[in-house]
């Protein structure tokens, strides 16, 4: 279910199937190592975004069983961005209908995952009207490569 590249997914994303299966590029567990790394090393280890648990929380765990860690470090205590804003408005609305009535930036198109947990998050501080600072820039490139660097295929 996880190791197939499937034409909506391309869609979304603005990926080829050769740019996804590309050699040089970091594959899915490399990235969630670096991912791990920087989330572990906030105050807060909640994650939260726009229907966490429908994909985001199942691929991320399907990575970290798969990981030399093999032990989930994050809970299962979840903010979904749908649920809070739903809470205030009694319906269901979308991520750029939220970013509309709140006044924030939408995610850029084609989706990316960053872009799109930092729209959320400005979402959710706005709902939520916490003091937290904005969450730290996150980059792959200012954490060193996982131990293994053999291409992994999930």
């Amino acid at each position: 279910k996880w190791n197939r590249i499937t034409e909506t997914a391309l869609k979304i994303n603005g990926f080829t199937e050769e740019q996804c299966r590309d050699p040089k590029k970091q594959t899915p567990l490399q990235a969630y190592y670096k991912f791990r790394k920087w989330a572990l090393d906030r105050k807060v280890k909640l994650l939260a975004g726009m229907h966490i648990g429908s994909f985001d929380v199942q691929f991320l765990q399907m990575l970290e069983y798969r990981s030399k860690f093999n032990k989930w470090p994050f809970g299962f205590s979840f903010i979904d961005l749908h649920s809070v804003a739903f809470g205030k408005w009694k319906e269901s609305l979308s991520h750029n209908t939220i970013c509309n009535l709140l006044g924030t930036e939408l995610e850029p198109k084609p989706h990316n995952a960053l872009e799109g947990a930092k729209s959320e998050w400005r979402c959710l501080k706005e709902l939520l009207k916490t003091d937290l600072p904005f969450v730290p820039e996150f980059t792959f490139d200012d954490l060193s490569e996982p131990e293994t660097s053999k291409r992994q295929f999930i």
